[in-house]
C-alpha cells in the first residue's frame, strides 16, 4: 500500500468510467492559484497524484489502495501516513476511509479536511486500530464547480506493524508473540507488543531530566533539552526508513561541507557560540558577532562606520582598522533618547577555566557622555555582578580595557551597558572585543546532515520523546530551529497517540537565523512528541533544532475557566481571558493559539499580512509622490528598514515598506488606503467598539514620519503618528476608531514621509505589516459600480491608459520605442517627444500575421459629454510598401457601428495628425466605444502606429484659448484678466486664487537658495489655513539644513496677469516662525507696473501665537502684464525657520471699460475710477492717467520734501522725522508707500529712549482754504502702525479763526506690518 507515485499508481485503482480521476503529475498543475509547484517526495521533479478541478461539475472522485491483508499484530503498531496539498480559493473536501472487506465491519473514517490549507504540503499520520481482517484505504475528493480547487496526494506509507507478522529486521524487536515493533519502542512504558514483552528486562527507569516526581499517576512532559551534553534522556532517534544513517546528530559550529555551499547554523541557539573552545573576536564588521543587542533595554546599540550622526561626539574611525571604512557598535544619544536611558550588549555563554578576561576597545567622547559598565551574569541564577565602569568624556580616542570575569561558578555571559548622559553629545562606542584563552565558549545543537549517507531523497529522521502518560490543558512544546541551504527539505512537529496531529510544518530556506516555534499540545494521554525532518536531496539541506522545552504540561496546572469581562473572551482550550481586540491580530495571545485559529480569522475582513502582495481592497494613493513596495528580507539600503517580516519573523516573509533612496527627496509622501469599510448596524448614541491593529518598523537615522488617517464624511482626520528612528525592531499599534465610526462607510489611510538627517534621506525606510481590524469595525463595503468613463488623453508613455485590444482582434497592439523590428516600415521616433525614447503603439505585420488580419484598439465604454465628445485628435504613422488600412469606428451602445475615418496605403515616413468627432455619430446614444482598426496589407512592410490620442472639445485657432468645457474659444487677452469669459470661469481658474489642495494654480517656485513646495501634515504649522488640519495643503519654504550660519531666500511667483482694476487686492494667510537667534521675513512685491519692483507688504519675525495670520494687501490698478511674488528671507543653521502661505485669493480685480459717470474719472485705457481717487499718489488707473497733470494742491505731500508741513513747537514732547528707514527692530516700515522701496521717504515718530509713555508729537499742515458747502472734501493719507507697543494716532481739524481743534479720526494699537489707506471727510 505504500507509494510515492514515482513509477505509477502502485496498485491504486480508480473507476475507469469516471471522468474525474486522479492524474500523476510532475511540477506544477496547469491551473493558476491552486495546486503544488513540486512533489513532496523529492521536493523537485518527482511525481504525485492530483485531481484537476478545471472543467468538472461538482462531484466525488475516488482512489483505492491495494488490499492490505489482515494481521494479528498489536493495533498500536499500525499507522498509515500521507502528504496532502490543498490550495485554492474553492478547495473542496478530502476524506480517507478504512474499507473492511469481510462485510461484517463498518467502514471507518480516518481523516476529513476541507478548505484552503495554503501553499505547503501537509502531513497526516493516522493509527489503524482494527487490522485483524483485510482492508483497503480509500481516498475520496469532493470538489465544487470552480477550477481553483486542485487537491493532491503524495508519499502514502504504512508502518511495518500494519502487515502480517514474520521475521523481524535488524531495526525491529521481535515480541514473544512474534510481532515486530521498532527497537526504539522497547522499554518506553507502553505495551506495543500486546503481550508486555517489549517492557520486560528494562532495568531501572531513568527519571525525566529536570522534572520533579509527578503528583498524579504516570508521567508528564517537562524540562528543557539544550543538547549541550548530547541528546537528553527523554528523547531518542527513531529510524522509520531503511536508511541506517537517518538520525539526528549533535553538532556545533558551521557544518557546511563546502564554504561556497553554506548550510545549517553557524552558532548554536543556547549560547550563540560558533563552536566550543576559543571565542572569536567581535569586530562588528559583519553584524554583532558573539554579542546580541538586548531588546529589553530602553534602546539598542547600532553598527556604524565613519562618524556618528551627532556633532562633537562619537568616533570617526573604528578601533581595529583605524579607518572610516571599519565598523563599530555605538549608542546614539540624540532624540528621542533621554537622560538615564540604557542600551545593552549581551555576549554568548562561556565558562571560566582559569582567569577569563574580556578586552574591550571603547570610545567615550562628548561633553555629556554618560556611563559605560561591564557586568557578568551567572546563567544558573540570573544574578548580575558589575566588574568595571567608567563615566564622562574620555577624549576623542579609542582605549583598550581588560576586564576580568571574576571566576563565575558556572556558565555565564558578559553584559556591556551604556547609559545616556544629560544631552545628545554623549555617543559611546565599543569595538574589537576579545577574550583570553581561559574563556571557553559552549554551544551544541541537534541537526540532520545533508552531506553524508543520510542525504538520500525522501529520507526522514525522527526525534521522538518518551511516551507521556498525561499532560495538562496548558501544555506546549517550544523549540528553536535553523533551516539554511538551497536544498532544504521540511521540518515538522507532531504528536502520536489516540489523536495524532501534525502541529506545525516548515519548509524552504530561512537563512542563517534561529527562529522560535511554539506548538500547543493541550490535555492528552499516552502520547509522544515527534520532531521530524525530511530530506529532499542535495548537500545544502542541513536542518537544526535547539533548546527543545515543554511548558506548563503538569496535569495539576489546570486551565481555569476565567470569568471574562465585557470586552474579553475565553481562549478555546487554555480558557484564560484575552481582549476581544486581540482576536486575529497576527499575535498569539492565547496559550493554545486559538485566538489566531485560521478558521476563526478567515471571517475577519481586511486582514493583510502582505504575503501574497496587496490584499483585496487595499490600494495605493494616486495623489502622492511615490508608492509603497512589497519586500522580504533586507531593504536595498544599509542601516535602515527591517531584515525580516513581522508575520513569520523570517527573511522569506513579506511586508510593505517605503524606499527612501534616490530619486526620493525630503518630505516626499507615499500613501496607501484600506478597503472601504461598512460599519455594522448599531443604534444612534451607542458607539461601536472598534480598533485597527498594525505593526510598523522605523529604523534609520533619517527616518521621517508614519501616520494613520481616518477618511470619513468630514474629510481626513489624523488618528496616530510616529516620528524618527525607533530602533531596529517591529512595534505593534492598536488605534481606537470607536469615536469616529458612524453609520456610513469609512476608510483608513497610512502615510509615510521621507525624512532627512545631515542632508541624507536614504536611511529612512519605513515598513508596515499585519494589518487587522477588531470585530466591531464592520466589514468591507460592497464595491460601488465604477463611475462613468470619459474619453481621456493618452500618450502611451507609461501604459495603454484604458485602451485595450478588442476580443475580435487577430493580433494585439504593442507598446514600443525607437523603431519596429521590421525593415523599411514603422516609426523610428514617437510623436509626443519626437525622439527614440518616447513610446507609441503599433501593429506588427510580420509573419505569422496574414493579409487581412486585424488589430483593433478599443476604448473603455465611454459616456458622452461636452468635455470629450466634440473632437478626438490622434497621430498616426503608416509607412511601408505594403501598408493596409487604418479605420476609426464609432460604436454607440445598442446601435450599429460606423466607420468615421479611414486611410489606406503608404503615407510616408512621418507622423500625421487628424481627428474624428464622436458627437456627430452617436445616433442618440449616451455611451459609446472608439475603435482604431489596423488591417494588414499584402506583406510585412505594413506596420501601422498610433500615438497621442487626445480627447476633448474642439480645437481653437492659434491665437485663441479653449474654455474648459462647451467647445468655446476666447482670445488670449481674456485669459487671467479677472473677468470670467468662459462658462464656470475656467479661463480664470488657476490664475490667482488658490488653496493648494489640488495643485499650485500657476504659482511657481523661483530663484533663491530655498524652494517653495506644496505640502501637508508637518509639525509646524500643524495644519493648513483652509481646513485647520494636518491633511490640508499649503505652500512651504523648504530650507536646506546647514552646519554653518547661512542667509538665504526663496521666491513664489504667479503667472503673468493681464491687468487689474483700482480696487484689486491680494488676500492670503501666512505663517512665519523664527527660532531664537534666527530671522525670517515674508514680503509681497509687484513686478511690471513700474520699472523697478514695488514692495506692497512685508512681515518680519514670528506670527502671533504661532498661528496662521490673514491679511489683504491692496494691489491697485495695473494696465500692463505683471506678476505678484512672495519673497521670503531667512537665516538658519541646524534649526530652520518656518515660512508658509495658504488661501491666496484676488479680490475686486476686474477691469472693465465702460462710459464713466459724472463722479468718475476716465483712465487712458477707457475704464473708470472714482474722481476722488485722482491725484492721490496712487496709480489707481494702472496706466498713470489718474496721477498725470495733477495740480499742486496745498497740503499734498509725499514727504520726498517737506511740502509745507511742520512740527509744532512747544505744545508737544518730541518731533516727527522724515526718513527712509527706522533704527528700531520689529516696528516701523521698511519701505515707503510712494515708491514701495527703500529709496522713498515717509514721516514717522521714533519712540526709542529717551521717549516715555504718553509723550506726544504733533505735525501740522499748511493752512487750507475753506471749500464751498456743496463740495465734499476728502483728506486722504496712508499710515503704518506696526509694533508690540503701538499707542494712538489722532487726526484733528483745527479752525484757525477760533483756535478750536476737533478730533475727526483716531486709531490705536498694532495694525500689522503694512501701509493702510484712510479717507476722512473734512467738514466745512
Amino acid at each position: 500500500g505504500s507509494c510515492t507515485f514515482e513509477n505509477g499508481f502502485c496498485g491504486y485503482t480508480q473507476d475507469p468510467a469516471n471522468n474525474r480521476n486522479f492524474t500523476r503529475q510532475s511540477g506544477r498543475t496547469p491551473s493558476f492559484g491552486t495546486g503544488p509547484n513540486h512533489d513532496q517526495t523529492y521536493n523537485t521533479s518527482g511525481y504525485y497524484v492530483y485531481l484537476e478541478a478545471s472543467g468538472l461539475a461538482p462531484g466525488a472522485s475516488v482512489m483505492t489502495s491495494p488490499t492490505i491483508y489482515g494481521s494479528n499484530n498489536n493495533t498500536n503498531s499500525c499507522f498509515v501516513s500521507f502528504w496532502y496539498h490543498m490550495q485554492g480559493a474553492h478547495i473542496g473536501e478530502l476524506t480517507a476511509y478504512q474499507i473492511f472487506l469481510d462485510g461484517n465491519k463498518n467502514d471507518r473514517t480516518l481523516f476529513n479536511l476541507s478548505g484552503d490549507q495554503g501553499q505547503l504540503w501537509q502531513f497526516a499520520k493516522i493509527p489503524l486500530y482494527d487490522i485483524s481482517v483485510s482492508y483497503q484505504i480509500e481516498f475520496q475528493v469532493y470538489h465544487d464547480s470552480s477550477w481553483v480547487g486542485d487537491i493532491s496526494i503524495d508519499t502514502v506509507t504504512f508502518t511495518p506493524g500494519c502487515h502480517p507478522r514474520g521475521t523481524c529486521t535488524s531495526a525491529q524487536f521481535q515480541c514473544d508473540n512474534n510481532h515486530c515493533i521498532y527497537n526504539s519502542w522497547k522499554c518506553d512504558k507502553v505495551d506495543d507488543c500486546g503481550d508486555g514483552s517489549d517492557e520486560k528486562d528494562c532495568g531501572t527507569p531513568v527519571p525525566p531530566v529536570t522534572v520533579a516526581p509527578p503528583t498524579t499517576p504516570g508521567s508528564f512532559p517537562a524540562g528543557k533539552c539544550t543538547f549541550e551534553g548530547g541528546i537528553c534522556p527523554d528523547w531518542m532517534n527513531v529510524n522509520e526508513t531503511t536508511n541506517p544513517n537517518a538520525d539526528w546528530m549533535v553538532g556545533a559550529g558551521d557544518k557546511s561541507r563546502f564554504v561556497f555551499l553554506p548550510t545549517g547554523p553557524t552558532v548554536d541557539h543556547t549560547t550563540g557560540v560558533a563552536a566550543p573552545g576559543l571565542i572569536s573576536p567581535t569586530d562588528f564588521e559583519d553584524e554583532f558577532g558573539f554579542f546580541t543587542p538586548d531588546p529589553t533595554g530602553d534602546f539598542l546599540w547600532t553598527r556604524d562606520q565613519g562618524g556618528t550622526p551627532s556633532f562633537n561626539t562619537g568616533p570617526s574611525t573604528d578601533c581595529d582598522t583605524g579607518t572610516n571604512q571599519g565598523y563599530y557598535a555605538f549608542m546614539e544619544t540624540s532624540f528621542p533618547r533621554s537622560q538615564g536611558d540604557k542600551a545593552r550588549l549581551i555576549s554568548g555563554s562561556m565558562t571560566d577555566n582559569g582567569s577569563c578576561s574580556m578586552i574591550i576597545c571603547y570610545h567615550m567622547f562628548g561633553a555629556t557622555t554618560g556611563t559605560l559598565r561591564v557586568s557578568t551574569r551567572l546563567l544558573s541564577s540570573g544574578v548580575d555582578t558589575q566588574r568595571w565602569s567608567l563615566s564622562g568624556d574620555q577624549g576623542n580616542k579609542w582605549v583598550n580595557q581588560t576586564i576580568n570575569a571574576g571566576k563565575p561558578s558556572g556558565p555565564f555571559v558578559f553584559i556591556i551597558e551604556g547609559e545616556r548622559g544629560s544631552s545628545f553629545t554623549g555617543d559611546i562606542a565599543v569595538d574589537n572585543i576579545r577574550f583570553t584563552a581561559d574563556c571557553d565558549g559552549t554551544g551544541y545543537y541537534l541537526y540532520y546532515p545533508s552531506t553524508d549517507g543520510a542525504s538520500l531523497p525522501g529520507t526522514t529522521a525522527v526525534l521522538r520523546s518518551k511516551t507521556w502518560s498525561l499532560s495538562g490543558p496548558l501544555c506546549q512544546v517550544r523549540m528553536f530551529y535553523n533551516m539554511r541551504g538551497s536544498t532544504i527539505g521540511s521540518l515538522s512537529v507532531s504528536v502520536t497517540g489516540s489523536n495524532p496531529q501534525t502541529l506545525v510544518n516548515y519548509d524552504h530556506n530561512h537563512g542563517d537565523s534561529w527562529y522560535e516555534s511554539t506548538s500547543f499540545i493541550g490535555s492528552r494521554s499516552n502520547y509522544a512528541v515527534e520532531i521530524s525532518v525530511r530530506h529532499n536531496g542535495g548537500t545544502t539541506g542541513n536542518i537544526a533544532i535547539d533548546d527543545v522545552e515543554f511548558i506548563n504540561c503538569n496535569p495539576r496546572q489546570k486551565a481555569s475557566n476565567q470569568q471574562c469581562g465585557k470586552s474579553q473572551i475565553n481562549c478555546q482550550y487554555s480558557r484564560e481571558c484575552i481582549a476581544l481586540d486581540s482576536l486575529c491580530d497576527y499575535d498569539v495571545d492565547c496559550l493554545d493559539g486559538s485566538d489566531e485559529d485560521p478558521g476563526l480569522c478567515a471571517g475577519y475582513p481586511a486582514r493583510c499580512d502582505f504575503e501574497n502582495g496587496f490584499c483585496v481592497g487595499y490600494s495605493q494613493s494616486r495623489n502622492d509622490d511615490f508608492d509603497w513596495l512589497i519586500n522580504s528580507g533586507l531593504t536595498s539600503s544599509i542601516n535602515t528598514g527591517p531584515s525580516f517580516d513581522h508575520t513569520t519573523g523570517t527573511k522569506v516573509g513579506h511586508y510593505l515598506y517605503i524606499e527612501t533612496s534616490t530619486p526620493r527627496v525630503v518630505n516626499d509622501v507615499a500613501e496607501f488606503m484600506s478597503p472601504v469599510m461598512a460599519p455594522p448596524p448599531h443604534p444612534p448614541g451607542n458607539p461601536l467598539t472598534c480598533s485597527v491593529r498594525f505593526c510598523y518598523h522605523m529604523y534609520g537615522q533619517s527616518t521621517g514620519e508614519l501616520s494613520l488617517w481616518f477618511l470619513g464624511p468630514d474629510g481626513p482626520t489624523s488618528l496616530w503618528e510616529q516620528h524618527g528612528d525607533q530602533g531596529n525592531r517591529w512595534y505593534c499599534q492598536s488605534t481606537d476608531l470607536s469615536g469616529y465610526i458612524g453609520n456610513i462607510n469609512y476608510q483608513l489611510k497610512w502615510r509615510g514621509v521621507a525624512g532627512v538627517s545631515n542632508n541624507i534621506i536614504f536611511y529612512g525606510d519605513i515598513a508596515i505589516d499585519d494589518i487587522s481590524f477588531s470585530p466591531g469595525c464592520g466589514g468591507v463595503a460592497p464595491t460601488p459600480p465604477p463611475p462613468p468613463a470619459y474619453c481621456s488623453d493618452c500618450t502611451f508613455e507609461q501604459s495603454f491608459c484604458g485602451w485595450s485590444d478588442n476580443v475580435t482582434s487577430d493580433w494585439p497592439w504593442v507598446r514600443d520605442q525607437a523603431g519596429t523590428p521590421s525593415f523599411n516600415t514603422g516609426p523610428g521616433i514617437d510623436h509626443t517627444y519626437g525622439n527614440a525614447s518616447g513610446s507609441y503603439v503599433y501593429f506588427e505585420t510580420s509573419s505569422p500575421a496574414q493579409p487581412g488580419d486585424r488589430a483593433i484598439l478599443q476604448s473603455d465604454l465611454l459616456t458622452y459629454d461636452v468635455k470629450g465628445g466634440c473632437q478626438v485628435n490622434f497621430a498616426y504613422h503608416m509607412f511601408g510598401n505594403t501598408i493596409g488600412d487604418l479605420n476609426v469606428w464609432i460604436r454607440p451602445q445598442g446601435k450599429k457601428a460606423k466607420i468615421v475615418w479611414t486611410k489606406s496605403g503608404n503615407q510616408g515616413n512621418q507622423w500625421n495628425v487628424d481627428n474624428v468627432k464622436p458627437a456627430a455619430n452617436l445616433m442618440g446614444a449616451s455611451k459609446y466605444w472608439i475603435e482604431f482598426e489596423a488591417v494588414r496589407g499584402s506583406s510585412f512592410t505594413g506596420d501601422i502606429a498610433l500615438d497621442d490620442i487626445m480627447c476633448g472639445p474642439c480645437a481653437c485657432p492659434a491665437n485663441e484659448s479653449l474654455c474648459g468645457s462647451g467647445g468655446i474659444c476666447i482670445t488670449q487677452d481674456k485669459v487671467c484678466n479677472f473677468v470670467s469669459d468662459c462658462p464656470a470661469g475656467s479661463d480664470e481658474s488657476g490664475c490667482c486664487t488658490c488653496n493648494y489642495e489640488t495643485g499650485q494654480c500657476g504659482w511657481q517656485s523661483g530663484s533663491g537658495s530655498a524652494s517653495w513646495i506644496r505640502t501637508a501634515g508637518r509639525s509646524r504649522p500643524s495644519g493648513d489655513a483652509t481646513y485647520g488640519n494636518s491633511s490640508g495643503n499649503y505652500m512651504f519654504l523648504s530650507i536646506p539644513i546647514s552646519f554653518s550660519n547661512v542667509r538665504g531666500s526663496g521666491s513664489l511667483t504667479t503667472i503673468k496677469f493681464r491687468q487689474t482694476g483700482y480696487r484689486c487686492a491680494l488676500c492670503f494667510s501666512y505663517y512665519v516662525y523664527a527660532p531664537a537667534g534666527y530671522s525670517a521675513s515674508l514680503e509681497l512685491i509687484v513686478r511690471g507696473r513700474k520699472a523697478t519692483d514695488e514692495r506692497l507688504w512685508r512681515f518680519v519675525g514670528t506670527t502671533s501665537s504661532g498661528n496662521w495670520n490673514s491679511v489683504c494687501v491692496r494691489v491697485g490698478g495695473i494696465a500692463t502684464q505683471f506678476t505678484l511674488t512672495f519673497n521670503a528671507a531667512y537665516s538658519s543653521r541646524l534649526t530652520t525657520p518656518t515660512i508658509a502661505v495658504d488661501d491666496v485669493r484676488c479680490e475686486n480685480c476686474s477691469r472693465l471699460a465702460k462710459p464713466c459717470a459724472a463722479n468718475e474719472f476716465r483712465c487712458f485705457d477707457g475704464h473708470c475710477i472714482p474722481e476722488w481717487r485722482r491725484c492721490d499718489y496712487s496709480n489707481d488707473c494702472g496706466d498713470g492717467g489718474d496721477e498725470a497733470s495733477c495740480p499742486m494742491q496745498p497740503g499734498n505731500c509725499d514727504f520726498e520734501s517737506k511740502c509745507g508741513w511742520m512740527n509744532v513747537v512747544g505744545n508737544d514732547d518730541f518731533n516727527w522725522t522724515i526718513a527712509s528707514t527706522t533704527p528700531s527692530t520689529s516696528t516701523g516700515p521698511v519701505f515707503d508707500h510712494t515708491y514701495r522701496n527703500a529709496s522713498g521717504h515717509f514721516n514717522y515718530i521714533e519712540t526709542s529712549s529717551p521717549r516715555l509713555n504718553g509723550d506726544t508729537a504733533i505735525y501740522q499742515s499748511p493752512a487750507l482754504v475753506q471749500t464751498p458747502l456743496s463740495t465734499v472734501c476728502y483728506f486722504r493719507f496712508f499710515y503704518h502702525m506696526y509694533g508690540a507697543n503701538i499707542a494712538t494716532l489722532k487726526l484733528y481739524q483745527y479752525e484757525t479763526s477760533s483756535n478750536k481743534a476737533t478730533l475727526i479720526w483716531s486709531l490705536s494699537g498694532n495694525q500689522g506690518q503694512q501701509w493702510h489707506e484712510q479717507n476722512v471727510i473734512i467738514q466745512s
